[in-house]
């Protein structure tokens, strides 16, 4: 047996019995005389000493055997002891003064989760939960003050482990050498502190549950009461704990009371029913019970638990329900999950051939009077809208009906939920659409009818649709080729009066020269309502004066007032902008129509003319025009056809007055376009009032160019380098910019001019009027001008004059382009951009003079232009503001519409070559690029210039790849441009360089 280990806390018996040894032993050494003294001594006396001492021994021996018979009962108890120990089912641990674990059993090993010998290495306070630190340090601190036993609940920290709740009861000792110790129990509380956790959460949900939850003896004493209960019966928990249930039930109701206890009493629970109970303030309310008895735990019945829910809104909305289901006309019924009914409504009852709703209970779709065929569908859909737990709505289900007619059902069926969520049955519902089937067959017919005449109808339209655009067209073609022999009209006619005719001639050429204006009139309003009704007419945006616009308006008409003796009057409110943005031709159009109107139908009075503002805002106006005059006045019955295309009042006015009828229909249309409408008032024998509206933009700023450092020639010094020439001159230029610039440079030369888009309608042009010169173009679509010179230059050429001088206008100026203009025709060329002094000086040398014919002077060589045209120039420009200036003959009114021409127009033409591009068509991207290029110089736009002329050059050489690098420049310049010259039109600007 191994040697038991030592408590440190008691001294042991068999330390006591060795200090007993001791003592005896002392004590006989003491009793014992010296060796010396021996001598002095009687045999008698030392027999009997010896004798003594013999004795002495023999009791010694005694008590030694004493003493081992005492420790093994010693080391035995101590094995008992340490046994029960480390066998104990709590914890124990001794601690030294500093909580430093002294000794431990094993269950303190298994609570805190360390072998003895790795314990022995700890302060007990490392295996505290940390929030419970503070309350082991207080109770550690009140044991050592005061001695006493110190007992409290704390929980202990194990490693990857939730904290555990333990009782620790702690008491001072003291080990067998003496030192202050302390010992230590721990017990594992954790399943109670659960339970009571347990216990709480369910007091807490008792508490808060809204159904009456109460608890009584055997008798019908109450012993508890919740919220829920005083909520529902009205009573407080004061009021009824300790008092007989009794009180809630009614008088008639007592007896069912009693019953209930009685199975209470047996251990029996009493599953939900309803019945009545009474509140507080005398109503009866209908409740919901649940009954189920408390039992202890020798599984004695010692009580009642009763759980009570009002249901009187339910059981009135039951109520109501049943009174809904049994008046809806619809067929309603429900199933459970095996498709088994659980009730349905009168009318399904009925149409089931049931007395009433509860026999159907119980029953399937096979129990009932209909075809296994119709059973079987109607189960499948009940199955599906289960399975998928989704509704179907407007299922369209047939029935053959006793008498063996077919019927139709519509049937709306959604899953039945408890409340968990869970697919407990399918509701339904159906009507018979037999008739609505019937009818919906006849109007399907009916509409099948009335797509085939809509179709019929929609084909007439659309043949009338391409009729009236076929109309249109002829009459805008028709209209435009009327244009072209008018124009020859009145040219030869304004030729003839210049010439030396007698009275009678003149006044027959005058005659000629009214009606052809006349004729032009027409043709020009024919063409424009043509426009209109195509949708091809286009309104500008331009800046204008009103003011300049309403003066010259009047002027215009201001001589057919006078004739008449009308007084004519324009005035214009204070609040109306001046500076406006719209399209001023077609403004000055409308007010044309309606000014020339009233006073041809005005004999005496006068004609007032009146601007108003309707609407104004920062960025637009919302102008009225009005057109007052004291004519003849409009029967009321026939200011509805007013403004009707080809429409009279009656056939005297037309032959008095004459006129087609389009001017006012145009007027109409043109202000609707302009964001307006037009109106009259009129009183036969009074007098009319016109009016019409247009929405205009506003210009932010007074839009002047800046002065030119350099200075431009005068009309004057042209006039010289002209020579004093005059002439009718062609302009055949593709290009609008271009053409524009053109055309007002020949303006202020005095030169009468018209312009032409192409080399074909050149040649045209010149079978029909008797041109002096033609400035020609030479790149152009449908015919360019190397072309159309040659076709010009035929022996049997429909011009009348072949000898024409023909002026190339082109961006060359390379080598072998002389050559090429002479071999095809023409007489000189002037490059673009063009100048007014290098255009003044050519027409100078091309022009016919009047008295007599110069000689033909000498042909400016490509040399000597290409010499200019290539002397040495300053780097590139964005815009050359003094160089475009001065060929606008610093004519600021000039210069802004070719600015607006040119950004209306360019972004077509790069778009035209961006898809050049995209389709690998050098020729047709050279001849944009081309196009480009001369607008940009023309308007003195030097970068974009030099980009288009790369691209072109590119193209001529068949290079697309060298192409595609230049194109996000031709956007960044042109972008650039654009910013400058908006700049320009809105404010004064000076452009960089």
């Amino acid at each position: 047996m191994s040697q038991p280990r030592k408590h440190p806390e008691t001294a042991t018996p068999q330390a006591a019995a060795l200090r007993q040894l001791a003592e005896a032993q002392l004590a006989l050494e003491a009793s014992v005389p010296a060796v010396e003294t021996l001598t002095a001594m009687s045999a008698e006396h030392i027999r009997s000493l010896l004798l003594d001492l013999r004795v002495y021994q023999i009791e010694l021996e005694m008590q030694n055997e004493e003493l081992r018979q005492t420790q093994t009962e010693l080391a035995a108890a101590q094995d008992r002891y340490f046994n029960l120990y480390d066998s104990a089912p709590v914890a124990y641990v001794t601690l030294n003064r500093d909580g430093l674990i002294l000794d431990a059993n094993l269950a303190a090993t298994t609570l805190l989760g360390m072998s003895r010998d790795a314990l022995l290495k700890h302060l007990l306070a490392s295996f505290i939960f940390q929030d419970d630190l503070p309350q082991f340090s207080r109770y550690r601190s009140s044991l050592c003050a005061s001695g006493d036993k110190q007992i409290c609940e704390l929980r202990i920290a194990k490693k990857d482990q939730a904290p555990v709740w333990v009782w620790l009861s702690a008491a001072p000792a003291q080990s067998a050498s003496g030192e202050a110790i302390c010992s230590v129990v721990m017990t594992d509380i954790s399943e109670r502190k659960q339970d009571q956790l347990v216990a709480h959460r369910l007091a807490a949900l008792v508490e808060s549950s809204n159904d009456a939850i109460i608890g009584k003896d055997l008798h019908g004493i109450v012993t508890s009461w919740n919220r829920g209960a005083e909520q529902v019966f009205g009573y407080l928990a004061d009021e009824m704990v300790g008092s007989s249930i009794v009180r809630l039930i009614p008088v008639d109701l007592l007896a069912e009371e009693e019953q209930i206890l009685e199975q209470i009493r047996h251990g029996q629970s009493v599953e939900r029913f309803e019945t009545l109970r009474l509140t507080k303030d005398g109503h009866l309310i209908d409740v919901a019970l649940s009954v189920s008895p408390i039992i202890d735990g020798a599984g004695t019945v010692i009580g009642v638990s009763k759980v009570a829910r009002d249901i009187t809104e339910r059981k009135r909305a039951a109520n109501f329900l049943h009174l809904v289901l049994k008046s809806i006309p619809d067929f309603v019924f429900w199933k459970d999950r095996n498709l088994a009914f659980l009730g349905c409504n009168e009318a399904f009852a009925k149409a089931a051939g049931a007395n009433s709703p509860e026999e159907i209970i119980g029953k399937t779709d096979y129990d009932m009077p209909w075809q296994k065929f119709e059973a079987d569908a109607y189960v499948a859909v009940d199955r599906r809208v289960m399975e998928s737990n989704q509704p179907e709505y407007h299922i369209i289900e047939p029935q053959l009906q006793a008498d063996g007619k077919q019927a139709w059902l519509e049937t709306c069926k959604v899953p039945l939920h408890d409340e968990q969520g869970q697919v407990i049955g399918v509701l339904g519902t159906y009507m018979d659409i037999t008739e609505r089937k019937q009818a919906e067959e006849q109007l399907l017919t009916t509409i099948q009818q009335l797509e085939a005449t809509t179709a019929r109808a929609h084909q007439l339209a659309t043949q009338a649709e391409m009729a009236n655009i076929a109309k249109s067209e002829f009459l805008a073609n028709i209209s435009h080729e009327i244009r072209t022999p008018m124009n020859g009209v009145i040219g030869m006619n304004g030729m003839l009066l210049d010439t030396e005719l007698s009275p009678e001639q003149h006044h027959y050429a005058e005659t000629v020269r009214h009606s052809g204006e006349a004729m032009l009139e027409l043709i020009n309003d024919i063409l424009d309502f043509s426009k209109i009704e195509a949708k091809k007419l286009v309104l500008e945006e331009l800046d204008f004066d009103l003011a300049t616009l309403l003066d010259d308006f009047t002027s215009s008409i201001a001589l057919q007032a006078h004739d008449k003796g009308l007084a004519l009057r324009c005035a214009t409110d204070p609040a109306v902008p001046m500076r406006l943005r719209g399209d001023p031709g077609r403004l000055r159009q409308i007010l044309t129509n309606l000014g020339s109107n009233a006073i041809k139908f005005t004999d005496h009075g006068e004609v007032v003319i009146h601007v108003a503002v309707e609407e104004l805002s920062v960025g637009d106006a919302l102008l009225r025009f009005v057109v007052r005059d004291t004519g003849i006045g409009i029967p009321a019955s026939k200011l509805g056809l007013l403004f009707d295309k080809f429409s009279q009042l009656d056939a005297s006015i037309t032959r008095r007055f004459g006129g087609t009828g389009l001017g006012l229909a145009i007027s109409k249309q043109l202000a609707e376009l302009m964001g307006g409408e037009v109106g009259v008032t009129s009183e036969e024998g009074k007098g009319s009032e016109f009016w019409f509206t247009a929405r205009l933009g506003r210009q932010t700023a007074t839009a002047r160019l800046l002065p030119r450092v350099s200075a431009a020639p005068s009309v004057s010094d042209l006039l010289d380098m002209l020579g004093g020439r005059k002439g009718r001159i062609l302009v055949a230029e593709d290009n609008i910019t271009n053409q524009q610039v053109t055309l007002a440079l020949l303006k202020k030369l005095g030169l009468r001019a018209d312009a032409v888009a192409n080399g074909a309608e050149a040649v045209h042009a010149l079978s029909v009027l008797p041109y002096d010169l033609v400035l020609m173009d030479v790149q152009m679509p449908v015919m360019d001008g190397i072309e159309a010179t040659r076709q010009i230059r035929r022996l049997h050429a429909p011009s009348r004059n072949r000898s024409l001088p023909i002026i190339a206008m082109t961006a060359y100026a390379m080598g072998g382009d002389r050559e090429r203009f002479l071999a095809a025709g023409m007489n000189d060329y002037v490059p673009k951009p063009v100048s007014p002094q290098a255009l003044a000086t050519t027409l100078g040398n091309w022009l016919p003079a009047r008295a007599t014919a110069a000689a033909e002077p000498p042909m400016v060589t490509a040399a000597e232009q290409a010499a200019v045209a290539t002397a040495p120039a300053p780097a590139a420009r964005i815009f050359d503001q003094d160089g475009f200036m001065s060929r606008m003959l610093e004519d600021d009114a000039v210069a802004h519409h070719i600015i607006e021409c040119f950004l209306s127009d360019l972004p077509q033409q790069i778009a035209a070559l961006i898809a050049a591009v995209r389709a690998g068509d050098t020729d047709t991207l050279a001849a944009a690029a081309h196009t480009i290029k001369g607008a940009a110089a023309n308007v003195s736009g030097e970068r974009l210039h030099a980009v288009a002329l790369a691209i072109e050059e590119a193209a001529l050489a068949g290079d697309l790849a060298a192409v595609a690098p230049h194109l996000p420049e031709l956007d960044a310049q042109f972008a650039r441009l654009r910013e400058i010259m908006s700049r320009i039109l809105k404010s004064h600007y000076d452009p960089p360089t």
